[in-house]
């Protein structure tokens, strides 16, 4: 291995050989130019480590790093070594890193958050797992949205402006609110794992939501109500008899659409009439009975008569299974998607299922039935109203209110049964706010 005083000049002039060749500076101690029989040339750095060890280190390609520069480089690197620091290690521990947050996607955080939410293991401290309802909509809008444009790429990659822009492209505002929570979640584990120091989604802003405020006419009221009777109509729109009992419940209890769909038999006392709903199932994780009404207890023994199940008198498995099998559960998104074609056929414009429950829960407040809107929302099973009361009172008041539940949802199926068949209504009755 040739030692030579390197010069700008000669380094620019050097040949290659049948071999690799390295020409050493005497210059600058450990300094090497090598040239390979094609021509390449390189600049590396021989060194020494405390222990006696030999360490090679490859500096850059020439001409992109000068003679000049890679002398610069020899000294800084050599003087890390009189530290204690092997710059050679520290190179593969670097490109090592680099290579593994290149393989650090999106989708792979996104499965790793997946995994430790159904575990409680999604964030620091006591967390418990998160419900599958709120897994399976996180799922969605990730499987759906954000999985196709940022699936493969590299979690650090990820900037701000990215998110902001993508959330800003969605033409739903809804969609657009549902995008970020997603962000949100996969960042704060992020930083949990310490993959990022810095949360991306953290400042992006989505439109102010407002709440919904419709309610149902009347005439839509029975336009839904002749739809979901008519077997030839829900034949056409490929909508189940099962469906349509599931739509009407919805209706007739005012409960959220994912409890009425994933009821089992076994939440369902006839004697009692009530339906329980475990805290397991419920959107506030506290247990909540149900009074059934006479109408509410009759869709309820049809649908269970159309249960394709050994035994039809079985005391357990899903109300409304699905197609797949008799015991899994019908999702939430059957429900839409069945109350959207019937939406459809009656002609409604700008309808969603969910506004069965808020015409509902508005009719019973009005001077129509006068219920009280506390209880109202004890039917509703809305964890918020404590009644005017300190929310620690809540907690210890288990109070069910079970028989003022009763008359609320009793006297509304009464008032829808009326509405949906056009009945007289006594004199001292008004028409239906809408």
């Amino acid at each position: 291995m040739p030692s030579v005083k390197l010069t700008a000049d000669n380094v620019e002039r050097a040949k290659p050989a049948s071999r690799l060749i390295e020409l050493l500076d005497t210059e600058k101690r450990g300094l090497a130019l090598r040239i390979t029989s094609s021509g390449a040339k390189s600049w590396t750095l021989r060194y020494r480590l405390p222990t006696g060890e030999r360490k090679r280190l490859t500096l850059g390609a020439y001409p992109a790093m000068s003679l000049s520069k890679a002398r610069d480089t020899v000294t800084i690197k050599l003087a890390s070594v009189v530290e204690g620091k092997d710059p050679s290690a520290e190179k593969k521990s670097a490109r090592a890193t680099a290579e593994r947050q290149r393989l650090e996607t999106l989708s792979v955080l996104a499965e790793k958050y997946f995994n430790a939410a159904t575990k409680g293991r999604h964030r620091g401290g006591k967390a418990k797992p998160k419900r599958e309802s709120t897994l399976k909509l996180e799922r969605y809008y990730w499987d759906r949205f954000v999985a196709p444009h940022f699936g493969n790429r590299s979690v650090r990659s990820i900037k701000r402006a990215d998110i902001q822009t993508f959330v800003d492209d969605q033409q739903a505002a809804s969609t657009a609110r549902q995008v970020r929570v997603v962000f949100q979640r996969l960042f704060t584990f992020a930083r949990w794992l310490e993959m990022v120091d810095v949360d991306p989604s953290h400042f992006v802003q989505v439109d102010s939501y407002v709440p919904r405020e419709r309610l149902l006419l009347e005439e839509e009221l029975r336009g839904i109500w002749r739809v979901l009777n008519d077997q030839p109509a829900l034949e056409r729109l490929k909508v189940t008899r099962s469906r349509a009992i599931a739509l009407m419940l919805c209706a007739v209890t005012l409960q959220r659409r994912g409890e009425v769909a994933g009821i089992d038999i076994g939440e369902i006392d006839p004697i009692a009439r009530t339906w329980t709903l475990p805290a397991g199932r419920t959107k506030n994780g506290r247990s909540h009975t149900v009074p059934l009404s006479d109408e509410a207890l009759a869709l309820i023994e049809e649908a269970k008569s159309l249960r394709l199940v050994d035994d039809p008198k079985a005391k357990a498995g899903p109300l409304f299974p699905t197609s797949r099998g008799p015991l899994k559960p019908a999702g939430s998104d059957t429900l839409t998607r069945a109350f959207i074609e019937v939406a459809k056929e009656v002609g409604i414009r700008n309808g969603r299922l969910h506004d069965l429950r808020r015409t509902g829960a508005t009719a019973m407040t009005s001077e129509r039935i006068g219920i009280p809107r506390f209880i109202v929302s004890r039917v509703l099973n809305h964890a918020s109203d404590t009644g005017d009361a300190a929310a620690v009172t809540a907690v210890y008041d288990r109070n069910a209110y079970l028989p003022e539940k009763r008359r609320a949802l009793q006297a509304w199926a009464v008032l829808l049964n009326e509405i949906v068949r056009g009945r007289e209504r006594a004199s001292n009755v008004g028409a239906m706010r809408t």
